[in-house]
């Protein structure tokens, strides 16, 4: 999950828009805003308190809210987490 958050919080300013209409430097803004803020998230499910205690249906419910935004992280790196469940 630490490899998904930081790939989040790395690639967060490339994400499907929309549309064929240019966003505006502020809507982009707050879209960029919006991923990393899920990043923050998954990168919250590491912590070690948390280390059994969490779902696999936790992480996939921040994954979709990624997806809603547009954002998309590489099948591999969401393929480790699911295996790291089994």
């Amino acid at each position: 999950m630490r490899a998904v958050a930081a790939y989040v919080l790395k690639h967060s300013s490339i994400f499907a828009r929309d549309g064929a209409r240019l966003w505006s430097a502020d809507q982009t803004a707050r879209q960029k805003q919006q991923i990393e803020a899920v990043g923050t998230k998954i990168s919250a499910l590491t912590a070690p308190t948390l280390q059994g205690a969490i779902t696999y249906e936790q992480f996939e419910s921040l994954l979709g809210e990624l997806h809603k935004l547009g954002f998309f992280p590489e099948t591999e790196l969401v393929s480790a987490v699911a295996r790291s469940f089994v």
